[in-house]
């Protein structure tokens, strides 16, 4: 969703560490309250610098879940604040569902996370992203970090179709043109299940 309201604190961080790393900020255009976002992709500490950068600069909270354990004592309150959701892994095992329900109980809920789930190598990425946004019914918004043209932030915006060939398509065309920081700690763009799986990222 476009930004509904403002972190000056927050913005002017980001903008001064865009700024001092000479980056660039596109902020989020798509009018939604609801929404999967791919951050995307992730083969280097530097991702969550110039990740968060941008999320400050463009005024973007995104969620996350944790398990319940980190949201209590003195941070947990701090964990909220910056978009945490506590997850209580005794009651459900399943990932996927737990953050599915979490959209039904919200009016607004950006869920950010790495579908590759490292910054090592992986040869593909995880699927729950995906599962996630169809059981929830939410598009899927697509950030990216291109450390090509030192551009971050908010690119195409997805509503998964059930096929997941095709949408899985869709996001293979648009991150195969996004330069990474460790090219060799990419693997392919696809999901374990998908026939397109390949060996390494044409990237």
């Amino acid at each position: 969703m476009k930004p509904n309201k403002t972190y000056p604190i927050r913005r002017m961080i980001g903008r001064s560490v865009l700024k001092l790393l000479g980056w660039k900020a596109v902020p989020m255009q798509h009018n939604v309250k609801k929404a999967v976002v791919l951050m995307a992709p992730h083969s280097s500490t530097w991702d969550i610098v110039i990740g968060l950068g941008t999320l400050f600069a463009t005024d973007l909270k995104l969620n996350w879940v944790g398990k319940k354990e980190l949201f209590e004592g003195p941070m947990g309150r701090f964990f909220k604040a910056w978009g945490g959701v506590s997850l209580d892994r005794e009651k459900t095992r399943n990932l996927v569902e737990a953050v599915t329900e979490e959209f039904a109980n919200r009016d607004e809920f950006l869920y950010g996370l790495a579908p590759e789930g490292t910054r090592a190598y992986t040869d593909c990425w995880r699927s729950g992203f995906y599962h996630i946004a169809v059981g929830a019914k939410v598009p899927i918004v697509f950030y990216y970090i291109d450390f090509k043209t030192k551009v971050a932030g908010c690119g195409p915006i997805l509503y998964p179709t059930g096929d997941i060939e095709a949408d899985m398509k869709v996001i293979q065309d648009f991150y195969q043109g996004i330069t990474p920081r460790n090219p060799k700690n990419c693997g392919s763009i696809a999901l374990r299940s998908s026939p397109n799986l390949k060996a390494r990222a044409s990237v």
